[in-house]
């Protein structure tokens, strides 16, 4: 019978015992080999590592294929590889459910990343690495997800542009962010260092000018010429220091210190981020002092890949709470809150479409009805401040631990609709939930 559906028939030791081999496959599927997790990571031109994540072994080799192909698809050199369709499947499902990467697409687009990052980035470089092919092909992979991000960096400004406006573009590259800047009907300069990039915008008129600059030196603009600057995908850039030595914070300390100075009064600035951790999300917050920064985490996709934004904040004649966002708490290190916290603070404060807020808070709502699940299977009601909370198994998670804050949201939940809660509690009352996922009173009132 187990030859007959492809496994390995039982072997027979001296004893005359039958011992099913570990390889083999139960005819019904009730015996699968246990995956094998092995850490996979890539080197770069430079010599650095970046890791992928932790997969089963059985998907390695699939997922190197599928890197090389990506590679070779980035420099436009090399012969394109296939794999079957199951099997590219495989490879999606892996680093959707083992990686922070949840697509290919995503994978391709972090590969594009690392690879600029190991590209010297002085003008000599960066023009080295920028022809024309690079260009077009650039517009060409990032064309949506450059679009997106842009139109949220964008709904973050405030207050918005005003027609006729001097709208800065920092790192317009090929000029996608640039089109979507200029539909405001402002004056939209593209500065880039990269002259393919440039000769590109231009070619498809997306600013009404063009300057090549580098963001780490003096901007050659007097001072108070613009209204706004925005910047997607470029500022994280700065945080690496140059060959020659010049730290990262310097670079960023320029930057700020030279938008101030270009931009009138108050200055407004909104600025997309790709960063490796929370910690240059800070740096890059803490550089800015001559413009007070806040950072904000968002899900511009309408998918779980969540991003991170950088704007200016709302200069008020008297003091504001400071917004707070449980969702996002661990992710960021409490470093960032979502758009959904801003609003309920100044609903003029962001230009977000209602149906990303709307879908926004149901994922706010979703996490707080996890979290309370996740307390309810420990049979403990919440930490106190600075204590941990024991791990506890989750339906959609091998190993699932709550932070502090998650810990005292689900006990606020827990207390309210007791441990018989359902979903329709939930919606029925999903403005006090979203006031936990909030409210910093509402926290505090949870953990006592």
């Amino acid at each position: 019978l187990a030859s007959m559906h492809g496994a390995r028939p039982p072997q027979r030791n001296v004893g005359g015992d039958d011992v099913l081999d570990p390889r083999a496959t139960h005819a019904s599927g009730s015996f699968p080999r246990p995956a094998r997790m092995k850490s996979l990571e890539i080197t770069l031109s430079d010599g650095s590592k970046r890791a992928i994540g932790v997969l089963p072994s059985d998907v390695h080799t699939d997922l190197r294929t599928t890197i090389l192909s990506l590679k070779r698809d980035i420099r436009g050199r090399g012969k394109p590889i296939c794999l079957a369709p199951e099997r590219l499947q495989r490879v999606e499902d892996a680093l959707r459910a083992h990686t922070e990467f949840k697509s290919i697409t995503e994978l391709r687009e972090a590969l594009g990343q690392w690879a600029l990052s190991a590209v010297r980035q002085d003008a000599e470089g960066i023009n080295a690495y920028y022809d024309a092919r690079r260009a077009e092909e650039y517009t060409q992979h990032n064309a949506h997800a450059q679009t997106a991000l842009s139109r949220r960096t964008l709904q973050l400004l405030h207050p918005q542009p005003c027609p006729n406006d001097l709208l800065l573009d920092l790192g317009s590259g090929s000029g996608l962010s640039s089109a979507i800047f200029a539909s405001t009907q402002a004056v939209v300069v593209a500065c880039d260092l990269s002259i393919g990039m440039l000769m590109h915008a231009r070619a498809n008129r997306t600013a009404f000018d063009f300057i090549q600059l580098d963001l780490a030196r003096p901007l050659p603009l007097r001072a108070g010429i613009a209204d706004c600057a925005l910047s997607v995908s470029t500022v994280q850039h700065l945080c690496a220091a140059t060959p020659e030595g010049l730290p990262g914070k310097d670079r960023l300390r320029t930057l700020f210190t030279e938008a101030a100075r270009v931009l009138s009064a108050p200055a407004r600035v909104a600025l997309q981020v790709h960063v490796k951790d929370a910690q240059e999300v800070v740096m890059i917050r803490d550089a800015g002092s001559g413009i007070p920064l806040r950072a904000v985490m968002d899900q511009p996709y309408t998918s779980d890949t969540r991003r991170w934004f950088l704007v200016s904040e709302p200069i008020a004649p008297t003091p504001s709470p400071s917004p707070i966002c449980a969702l996002y708490d661990t992710a960021s290190g409490g470093a960032a809150v979502c758009v959904c916290a801003i609003r309920r603070l100044d609903s003029g404060a962001v230009n977000v479409p209602q149906d990303h807020l709307d879908w926004l808070e149901h994922v706010h709502l979703r996490a707080a009805h996890r979290w309370a699940r996740v307390l309810r299977r420990t049979g403990h009601r919440g930490p106190a401040a600075g204590q941990a909370v024991p791990e506890a198994h989750d339906h959609a998670h091998d190993e699932f631990e709550l932070s502090v804050v998650e810990a005292r949201v689900a006990a606020a939940v827990l207390a309210r609709f007791g441990n018989d809660f359902t979903n329709d509690d939930f919606r029925q009352h999903s403005a006090f939930v979203l006031d936990l996922m909030h409210s910093n009173g509402a926290q505090n009132l949870a953990a006592s």
